[in-house]
């Protein structure tokens, strides 16, 4: 997400519907990482309490991204394309998925 926050706006609707448009490859899953990995510009994690199982002390406001490296508007603009250029004739929205995990078991 750092490389495409370096494009313009242009050259970032253009990646967006390379990427997941109808004329483009379509993906409709995504993967973000639930803690930093090699291609983080900084170390994080989104749930640093051990043996909490039930999620309590997640980081749901991703405090983490924060406008640095753009990855939550590069998700927001994917499943808008995606949605936009995948929606159905009977009025059904595509439906693009995105799931989160760690880098690593």
């Amino acid at each position: 997400s750092l490389n495409y926050q370096t494009l313009s706006d242009a050259g970032k609707q253009k990646l967006m519907e390379l990427f997941f448009g109808r004329a483009g490859l379509g993906y409709s899953l995504g993967r973000v990482h639930i803690n930093s990995c090699d291609f983080s510009v900084e170390s994080y994690a989104f749930h640093t309490v051990d043996g909490d199982f039930q999620l309590k002390h997640f980081d749901t406001n991703v405090t983490h991204d924060a406008q640095k490296d753009g990855m939550i508007d590069m998700i927001l603009r994917a499943t808008t394309v995606f949605n936009q250029e995948w929606k159905s004739e009977d009025g059904l929205d595509g439906n693009f998925k995105m799931y989160a995990s760690p880098w690593s078991p």
